[in-house]
């Protein structure tokens, strides 16, 4: 996994992208085809939450 930059922190951290139960309903409403749209949420930092994230 790519090591990412996160201005708020001040360090560098293993950004992912945040899954939460709200995308699991989505997925169900829409008979699957939310799940296209999955790799298109931002990363973000884990200690603060933040989108603000790049790429060293």
């Amino acid at each position: 996994m790519a090591t990412h930059y996160c201005n708020l922190c001040k360090v560098e951290v293993d950004a992912k992208r945040r899954i939460r139960a709200r995308t699991f309903i989505m997925v169900l409403l829409t008979g699957f085809l939310w799940l296209i749209v999955i790799p298109l949420y931002y990363k973000r930092c884990p200690l603060c939450k933040s989108r603000f994230v790049k790429e060293i």
